[in-house]
């Protein structure tokens, strides 16, 4: 399932995809279809060209099947949206008949690798057609009953610094890190708690409560195991806020998300940058724009028709909840059930 992948995150890397935006160049003037996407990341796997065709074949089918009946729910929430976009969404949620070459886990471990030019290059073009895709979407915004996203792994985090490892950035409050590659949250808690770790039929890992102004998209939609999924960009910087001893073996931490440019763009755009009227009628806004506006028009004309909440709003103003999330988790992990419960 998408919302239990994890992905080490805890090493620095200093190199960001906006260092290789020239491996993306061409594919403005032509953008490449999934089925090209999905084949040249199969291949960087080894796979024979019929296991390729076999892998692509199936992530297609699933897409059109799930796709095709609900495309009319999907565009009259998202208007801008094509069923190219929507399948190609819906193939990142999706499970391959190898799970463990499903796109979201083979395009996460590339972002994540520590050649980071040879990863890059393995998905540049299914990284590209995605996140052209998502940027379509409108951009999730927490609302007054529900400030928080939520992430969870399977497994604890390190809290300490490791003598052998000065690569290696603990959770401790004030500490700046980063999510490399995209990152699944859910506004539900509830859900994400299902992929916890099991040790000994008690459960065990880290949940992550998000604030700050996410740069994501509501998935909900696309999402192959109908999960409430908020997909956020690669590369999402934030800084610890809290800490908590773990709860029956879980840690719980506390996030701010800080701006940080998005990637890909021609200007290093960043996440919170107000547009000026002028390029909202830039006839770059569409899928046959010029190569260096691409990206830029599509995020600056999303962002002009949702704007984000002022700072100073109440929606913004976390710190004064942060032991709302917390009290919620304690309620669900000392529940009796969820203690004792199987994997």
């Amino acid at each position: 399932m998408s919302l239990n992948f994890y992905i080490d995150d805890e090493n620095k890397r200093e190199e960001s995809l906006n260092n290789y935006k020239d491996l993306f160049s061409n594919f403005c003037k032509k953008s490449p279809t999934l089925n090209e996407s999905l084949n040249q990341m199969f291949k960087s796997v080894g796979f024979d060209d019929f296991k390729v065709n076999s892998l692509t074949r199936d992530i297609i089918n699933k897409s059109k099947k799930t796709i095709d009946p609900k495309f009319n729910i999907i565009q009259q929430k998202y208007k801008n949206i094509s069923i190219f976009d929507a399948y190609i969404i819906y193939s990142y949620t999706c499970e391959s008949s190898e799970r463990d070459y499903s796109p979201y886990k083979l395009l996460n471990q590339n972002l994540v690798s520590n050649n980071r030019k040879k990863g890059i290059e393995n998905i540049s073009k299914y990284l590209f057609i995605l996140l052209k895709s998502l940027r379509k979407l409108d951009r999730y915004y927490p609302t007054q009953t529900n400030n928080y996203l939520y992430r969870c792994i399977s497994h604890k985090v390190t809290l300490s610094k490791d003598p052998f490892n000065d690569k290696l950035i603990p959770y401790i409050k004030g500490n700046k890190k980063t999510f490399w590659g995209f990152t699944s949250t859910s506004p539900n808690p509830e859900i994400i708690t299902n992929f916890l770790g099991t040790n000994q039929k008690i459960k065990t890992g880290t949940i992550f409560t998000l604030t700050g102004e996410v740069w994501g998209y509501d998935i909900t939609l696309f999402n192959y195991y109908k999960e409430e999924e908020v997909l956020l960009e690669p590369e999402t910087k934030f800084i610890v806020d809290s800490v908590l001893p773990p709860v029956n073996d879980v840690i719980n931490i506390t996030c701010n998300i800080i701006n940080s440019p998005l990637i890909l763009e021609p200007n290093g755009v960043q996440s919170t940058t107000i547009i000026n009227n002028n390029l909202l009628n830039n006839n770059a806004i569409n899928d046959q724009s010029s190569n260096n506006l691409l990206y830029i028009n599509n995020c600056m004309f999303r962002e002009k028709l949702y704007s984000p909440h002022p700072p100073s709003s109440s929606i913004y103003n976390f710190r004064e909840n942060l032991a709302s999330p917390h009290k919620k988790f304690r309620e669900i992990l000392t529940s009796p059930f969820l203690i004792f419960m199987k994997k």
